[in-house]
């Protein structure tokens, strides 16, 4: 058990009830979880947001024992405490304890907003949930503001939903909410693809359900973002209605959309035939003003995020001859998100511009694919491709061109596909063998076109892939 001298912190947030109480002068806010930093994490999922994103935190911290001392310390100040006066002006972003509805326990935090008849709207830090408290159920002295938030916020890196727009619907966050909130799980972060207050879950399963996103998929509630499109293009796309509460930007132009696009076209710019689009991708490249890692000869590590088909994936470098190179690439985030939100919109936006595009909350780089009837942009950092609105796509400074693009194209050296097996298989496979390797050594033997000629080799100099081999689903192909 850990024990907190709650004297201090209990102190810093203090009401006089004499004097006009002014929230917007002693508004304050929590302090950030302390970041993950491993990626492998025994977890408890507390909560599942509209957005699909998860909350949870780690068993094999100190969450457990301190959420079991918070309760008890709030009973014993809270349980019989009087409601505030009603003089009282609760504000947005402002701290408080409130008491959960349900377990009449109360907890630590945050008021989002204020409803009609004189309800708000309060998210309770350590569990992520999203509430709707009155009045007597606030209370404004704050206690443990010395503690970090204990739980973390994540999504799921490697599926969407299968719907046109790319948004969860309600049926399926009531469905995920019931298979996975209060129980335990193992989740795999992958920490390259993952923000301080956002992590991207790569790997995610309950004792009754180990394979969480093979499931989804397997039960068409979703997909993975780097399948085969034949096989998504042959799959019934959901283009079930909406609640309010679920953002309506995003819309959908055309049938058949897969990540904001038509399956055609994504299938022409994932290609390796000579059609249109890849000659519009090839235009880009020469256009973008992007560096790329030179790594003939030199050693790399990296992780998995996409693969195009069974023997051509993208991979993110992180490590280059045993430096640390995402170092940099942090940074260079840090100051994206403090510059790129006052920059310009730029009057028009051609394709192969090298630009800033604000995806999941964040600013990041990429370059313009297409620009009609919707903006497709490759995000050279993550190795994805994705549509984004006109007022999220900003011109790159150029400070953001220094480093190279992060991610690479890659073609696995040495094999080819055996086009007796089935290519959607194969390439789900491949997918499984990679997707939760998270130092994966890279060896680059040529350049063909626009793809590294590469071999992966695991932390123990096996060859990724090579069951695939054994199985005759890729052939050796020595030229």
């Amino acid at each position: 058990m850990i024990c907190y001298d709650s004297t201090e912190s209990s102190s810093e947030f203090e009401t006089n009830y004499n004097e006009p109480f002014e929230y917007g002068h002693n508004l304050q806010t929590w302090l950030p979880p302390n970041p993950l930093t491993k990626n492998c994490i025994k977890g408890y999922v507390t909560y599942v947001d509209f957005q699909c994103q998860i909350y949870f935190y780690d068993l094999e911290s100190d969450a457990p024992q301190t959420l079991a001392y918070f309760e008890n310390e709030f009973e014993e100040i809270f349980g019989k405490s009087e409601p505030e006066p009603l003089h009282i002006q609760w504000v947005e972003g402002q701290m408080v304890i409130a008491r959960y509805h349900l377990d009449k326990k109360w907890y630590r935090g945050t008021i989002l907003s204020k409803e009609e008849n004189e309800e708000y709207v309060v998210q309770f830090l350590d569990h992520g949930n999203v509430e709707t408290c009155v009045h007597d159920d606030l209370r404004a002295a704050v206690h443990m503001t010395d503690i970090s938030k204990l739980c973390y916020k994540g999504y799921f890196f490697p599926i969407v939903p299968m719907t046109e727009n790319k948004l969860w619907t309600v049926p399926v966050l009531d469905f995920i909410h019931a298979q996975i909130v209060e129980k335990e799980c193992k989740i795999t972060i992958n920490l390259e693809a993952s923000t301080n207050d956002n992590y991207a879950i790569s790997r995610f399963g309950t004792n009754e359900i180990p394979d969480f996103f093979q499931y989804l998929v397997s039960i068409k509630k979703a997909i993975f973002h780097n399948a085969n499109i034949s096989t998504i293009c042959s799959q019934d796309i959901v283009t079930e209605n909406y609640e309010s509460t679920v953002s309506d930007e995003s819309s959908s132009e055309s049938n058949n959309l897969y990540n904001g696009y038509n399956c055609n076209e994504y299938e022409e710019y994932c290609s390796n035939e000579e059609t249109e689009s890849k000659k519009s991708v090839k235009k880009c490249k020469e256009k973008s003003n992007f560096m790329e890692f030179d790594l003939l000869g030199i050693t790399a590590e990296g992780i998995i995020s996409s693969i195009i088909d069974p023997t051509k994936i993208k991979i993110i470098i992180n490590k280059v001859d045993d430096v640390d190179i995402s170092l940099a690439k942090n940074d260079m985030h840090t100051q994206m998100q403090s510059i790129c939100n006052n920059l310009d919109l730029p009057d028009s936006i051609l394709p192969g511009s090298p630009v800033c595009v604000f995806y999941k909350s964040l600013w990041r780089r990429g370059v313009i694919i297409k620009n009609e009837p919707s903006i497709l942009i490759d995000l050279v950092d993550l190795g994805i491709a994705t549509t984004a609105l006109p007022k999220h796509v900003k011109l790159c400074p150029l400070k953001f061109l220094e480093l190279p693009m992060y991610s690479l194209k890659c073609q696995l050296a040495n094999v080819k596909y055996n086009k007796k097996s089935n290519s959607a298989k194969v390439t789900q496979k491949l997918m499984q063998l990679l997707i939760e390797k998270t130092n994966l050594k890279i060896s680059v033997r040529g350049k063909q076109e626009e793809f590294f000629l590469t071999e992966l080799f695991d932390n123990k100099g096996q060859l990724v892939y090579q069951n695939l081999i054994d199985s005759n689903h890729l052939i050796l192909n020595y030229q």
